[in-house]
C-alpha cells in the first residue's frame, strides 16, 4: 500500500518498529539522501523517512527485493484461484499469471501476507466479516456504537450492541500536484453521473458555512499531494457502505469496486473544477492541480 498512495505512515511512536519497517524507512531516506539537496525545505516533509512519494516507496522495496534476489523469487501480477489442504495443513496453491498461466506451488510452510487474508480464507481457516455483537462474548465496546472517536463520548443514538456486517470506508489515496511541469489534467470520469448524487449535497455544506475549504491533503516532497478520505466530514474522498462486499469478493468484482472508488475521487476533483455553485477560491484552487506524470507509469 506504501507504494499506490498510502504515503503518510501511522506511526505515532517510531521507535516501537524494527525488522522489514525500519529496513523500508532507512531505504526511503537514502533515496532521499539521492533526491533532495541537503538544505531544500523538502526534507522535513520526509519526517526522517516515514512519509514517502509512492515512487520513492516502489524504489526502496525494489532494493529490497533485489538485496534477496538469490534466494528470493517474486511474482508479479499473480493472483490466488485455488488451495489444497490434506490433514488440516495447506500443501498447496495455485496462481494465475496475467497473461493466464496457471502456477501451482507446494511448500511445508506458507505465509499469508495477502491485506485480506484471501489465502487463509481459502484454505477454509474459520474467520468473520463485520463486528461482533456485545452478547456473545460480553463485551462492552462490541456491536454498533456511535461516539466521538476523539472523545470516546457517546453521540447520536444510544448504543445498540448489536453485530455489524460493515467494515471501514475504503478511498483511493491519491496523489496530486501543482507543479504544471508534471501535471496531468483529470478527466471527466465516463461514471461522473453515478458519482454525483453523492458530491452535490457538497454544495449545501459549503453554502451553510459547516465547509469553508477542500484542501489538496497531506504535503509531500517535490510539489505532491496526499489526498485521503475523512472520517468527520460528510463528503470526501471515502466510500462508506461501497466496500462490504470487498472481502469476500471475487478478483473481478474487487476490480470493478476498485474501479468505483477512483472514479469517486476523480468525479470529486471534476466537482470542484467544474461544478457550479462551488466557492471560487475552491474552483481556483483544485484548477490549478491534477495527476502528477511520475507517478504510477504503469497503473496511471
Amino acid at each position: 500500500m506504501t507504494a499506490s498512495g498510502l504515503c503518510t505512515t501511522d506511526a505515532v511512536r517510531t521507535e516501537l518498529f524494527g525488522g522489514l519497517v525500519a529496513e523500508f524507512v532507512a531505504l526511503v531516506r537514502s533515496q532521499y539522501d539521492k533526491i533532495l539537496p541537503e538544505q531544500s525545505p523538502d526534507r522535513a516533509l520526509t519526517r526522517n523517512g516515514w512519509f514517502y512519494e509512492p515512487s520513492v516507496a516502489e524504489a526502496a522495496f525494489e532494493q529490497m527485493l533485489a538485496a534477496e534476489s538469490d534466494r528470493l523469487d517474486f511474482w508479479r501480477q499473480h493472483h490466488l484461484v485455488d488451495t489444497q489442504v490434506q490433514n488440516g495443513r495447506l500443501t498447496r496453491a495455485t496462481f494465475v499469471s496475467a497473461k493466464n498461466e496457471r502456477v501451482e506451488v507446494e511448500a511445508r510452510t506458507f505465509i499469508d501476507a495477502t491485506y485480506e487474508g484471501d489465502l487463509a480464507a481459502s484454505a477454509k481457516v474459520p474467520y468473520r466479516v463485520g463486528r461482533e455483537g456485545r452478547a456473545e462474548f460480553g463485551e462492552s465496546k462490541a456491536g454498533i456504537h456511535y461516539m466521538n472517536w476523539r472523545t470516546g463520548e457517546q453521540i447520536q443514538t444510544p448504543d445498540t450492541g448489536e453485530p455489524s456486517p460493515a467494515i471501514q470506508a475504503f478511498c483511493a489515496r491519491s496523489i496530486f500536484t501543482d507543479d504544471s511541469e508534471q501535471l496531468v489534467p483529470i478527466e471527466k470520469p465516463a461514471t461522473y453521473e453515478e458519482h454525483l448524487p453523492d458530491l452535490l449535497p457538497l454544495l449545501e455544506d459549503f453554502k451553510s458555512g459547516r465547509l469553508k475549504n477542500f484542501s489538496y491533503g497531506a504535503k509531500l516532497p517535490r510539489r505532491k499531494y496526499e489526498l485521503n478520505g475523512s472520517i468527520t466530514a460528510l463528503t470526501s474522498s471515502n466510500c462508506p457502505g461501497i466496500s462490504w462486499n470487498w472481502p469476500e469478493a471475487n478478483r473481478e468484482h474487487r476490480q470493478r469496486l476498485e474501479r468505483f472508488h477512483i472514479d469517486h475521487v476523480a468525479s470529486m476533483i471534476w466537482f470542484f473544477q467544474n461544478q457550479p455553485g462551488v466557492p471560487d477560491h475552491v474552483a481556483q484552487l483544485w484548477r490549478k492541480t491534477g495527476l502528477h506524470r511520475a507517478e504510477f507509469k504503469t497503473t496511471g
